[in-house]
């Protein structure tokens, strides 16, 4: 009896550290984007996801991030800050997010939380990733067209 205890302890913990370098490799890969177009990004990323919350991310990234991203030309990375894992399949943690262009640089911090698949299915997948900002964007603009156009984005003028 107490080697099955053993073995099943063993195997939640591998469990537990697969999930963990799976969200880890998973985040690396969502939040860089770099002078590709849309699709092989989409490409790239969608293996993470099952097919509803690849939908979700997909339709909120084109909408979000997506238009600065390509009027301004910039490279998106992240760094994770912070993850911690609240149970076997939910991980909620802090990521640094940067956009990077010729003129224009941009900083955020997130909060983020990730839920995966089941358990008892094959292979992880996330089923839910949420961002939330924690503080205001930091924004650097050498050119003034450019501030214009993300001040606007954020409803202010420039001369705010």
């Amino acid at each position: 009896m107490p080697f099955i205890f053993l073995l099943t302890l063993t195997l939640s913990s591998i469990t537990f550290a697969n999930n963990s370098a799976f969200v880890h490799e998973a985040l690396k890969n969502i939040l860089s984007y770099h002078e590709e177009n849309p699709g092989e990004y989409f490409k790239k990323i969608k293996p993470y996801f099952t097919e509803t919350a690849f939908n979700q991310y997909q339709t909120n990234f084109e909408k979000t991030n997506l238009p600065l991203i390509q009027q301004l030309k910039l490279a998106m990375s992240g760094q994770i800050i912070d993850l911690t894992q609240n149970e076997e399949t939910h991980f909620s943690g802090n990521i640094s997010l940067s956009f990077q262009g010729v003129n224009v640089n941009l900083s955020q911090k997130l909060t983020t939380s990730i839920t995966l698949s089941d358990k008892d299915s094959q292979q992880a997948r996330i089923t839910d990733i949420t961002f939330q900002k924690s503080n205001e964007p930091e924004i650097k603009i050498k050119n003034y067209e450019e501030k214009v156009m993300c001040l606007k984005r954020k409803g202010l003028t420039a001369d705010k």
